[in-house]
């Protein structure tokens, strides 16, 4: 081997010499670290307030020039009916400019429909308001038509975006209660074709019984009711073979009761003589809903509308606060539904996870450093991620999901790493002699470059993902600038919070050890002043 020329010692660069001068003034004294950490809190708590401002939605929209939406209808349509409305949905399709093609099929009591847009070229919008066009378009038809909604096949979220049930006892208090919420509803910026399912109603005809009338006839109400169900009485008795078909036989009356004047013109026998139903009886027409919803065994009624101009989180804040002050008759309650729920039910599962993972992380960093402490001091981190999330999804605008709630799980373990490293030099460095701030200090230089190497490898792998403009791009861009953003922020953050937060642990165990010795020491000189005495 040949000895090599003795190398030269680099000088520190000026961005070096800066951060262990920021490091060596931040760990001189615990009001220091203390500082610092709380004006990292600040910035957490204030980050918060931002939260309002970025759009939140269940799955984001896969944007690739084609949709696929299901039509439900109302119960018992007619296939007249039914085929106009197609007829209809042709049309309305047809008008839109960037709709190229479009196939309806019929599934019964829903229509399942295909719409394939323009490309390349002949694009003029964009996919996101060519489909708040045909939801616009398709929704209008529930005026004229048995529909009752309109919803994406590829959605995570059934029927209409917004959906508030509305318990209660009777129709009647449902209806009244549900028609002052819709009032308070429509005010709210951003919600559009507001219906509810008491709007979709068949109208029927109750008989009202003429008690005195039928007393004085020296009738009663069940023969009347009896009479009503002969006129209406339909009995198989048996069949016959005609020409190789069989031919189911039954009896009934010879008069054809089909309309009401048919009913109130028969003829009831009494004491007295035949006298017309029309004597006892009296029909009122009411309007029923054409089905009837319950939950928990009890009546409900739906309230849907659809969002123009703004998310679903937004949406979804503005709709809790108002039934919160809703001020509901006894007997009654709302409650939300639909997308607004699923939202909901998605957000606390989310946090579960995340509470798993940091529980996780903790044990695993528990078991690996011997220490219950250095753990706590490597996830004081966590929050200055959070922070960066928030401000990467402000400033692109992206939209919190499933997607990016799964980029910040991801991000959990990931933006330890940089702590880990610094607080596993430091544990080094003051095993081999140096004091808190000296291995601080050292730890810093140390670890600096590796730290800036593995968190700019990894935003650069995720660079491309988060600037992605193809069909997908709007899927998955979420979660990869939640990656980059928080990643970034907690790496910078890390260099200096790391410091004050393990400045800050050390002197409070330095501190308990202190005090402990020193009751131990006082206990001692107890005992040896009562051995002499």
């Amino acid at each position: 081997m040949k000895a090599g020329k003795k190398k030269r010692e680099k000088k520190e660069s000026r961005f070096m010499r800066s951060y262990s001068g920021a490091v060596s003034w931040i760990v001189k004294k615990k009001r220091y670290s203390f500082a610092v950490i709380s004006a990292f809190f600040l910035v957490f708590i204030s980050s918060m307030f931002l939260v309002t401002k970025i759009p939140m939605t269940i799955m984001p929209d896969v944007f690739n020039r084609y949709a696929e939406l299901l039509i439900d209808l109302e119960t018992g349509i007619d296939p007249e009916d039914k085929e106009k409305l197609i007829a209809d949905m042709t049309e309305e399709l047809s008008s839109i400019q960037d709709v190229e093609s479009s196939y309806i099929m019929d599934n019964g009591s829903m229509l399942y429909t295909v719409i394939n847009m323009t490309k390349e070229d002949d694009i003029t919008a964009e996919q996101k308001v060519v489909n708040e066009e045909i939801f616009k378009k398709l929704r209008a038809l529930e005026k004229n038509h048995p529909v009752e909604s309109v919803q994406s096949a590829m959605s995570a979220g059934g029927g209409y975006p917004v959906q508030v049930n509305i318990q209660g006892e009777s129709f009647e208090g449902l209806k009244s209660v549900t028609d002052d919420f819709v009032k308070d509803l429509e005010k709210i910026d951003g919600i559009v074709g507001v219906t509810n399912s008491m709007e979709r109603t068949s109208l029927e005809q109750e008989i009202i019984l003429k008690e005195e009338a039928i007393e004085k006839a020296g009738l009663n109400s069940s023969m009347i009711q009896q009479f009503i169900s002969q006129a209406f009485f339909e009995r198989p008795i048996g069949e016959m073979s005609l020409d190789g078909e069989i031919i189911p036989l039954a009896a009934q009356w010879d008069e054809k009761i089909n309309t009401e004047n048919a009913l109130l013109d028969m003829t009831i026998q009494t004491p007295e003589g035949g006298k017309k139903l029309s004597s006892f009886i009296e029909l009122k027409g009411i309007n029923t809903p054409n089905e009837i919803s319950h939950v928990d065994g009890e009546r409900f009624l739906s309230v849907s509308a659809d969002i123009e101009g703004k998310d679903l989180g937004a949406v979804n804040r503005e709709v809790q606060k108002l039934i919160s002050d809703f001020d509901s008759p006894a007997g009654y309650s709302v409650s939300i539904a639909g997308d607004l729920e699923q939202q909901q039910e998605l957000m606390k599962e989310m946090l579960l996870i995340l509470g798993i993972s940091i529980f996780l992380v903790y044990l695993v960093m528990a078991v690996q450093f011997n220490h219950l402490a250095h753990p706590i001091i490597v996830m004081s981190v966590i929050p200055m991620t959070f922070t960066g999330v928030i401000l990467g999804l402000f400033l692109t605008q992206r939209e919190l999901s499933v997607m990016s709630g799964m980029g910040i799980v991801m991000l959990i373990g990931i933006v330890l790493n940089n702590a880990i490293l610094l607080i596993d030099r430091t544990n080094q460095l003051r095993n081999e002699g140096y004091s808190v701030e000296e291995a601080l200090i050292e730890a810093g230089k140390n670890r600096i470059r590796p730290i800036f190497m593995t968190t700019l490898t990894t935003a650069g792998g995720m660079l491309p993902l988060a600037l992605a403009s193809g069909t997908s791009g709007n899927y998955q861009a979420p979660m990869a600038t939640v990656i980059i953003s928080g990643l970034m922020f907690a790496t910078f953050i890390t260099l200096l919070l790391i410091p004050a937060v393990y400045r800050l642990f050390t002197t409070m165990s330095f501190s308990f050890s202190f005090k402990k010795n020193r009751r131990k020491r006082k206990a001692a000189a107890l005992k040896e002043t009562e051995a002499v005495s």
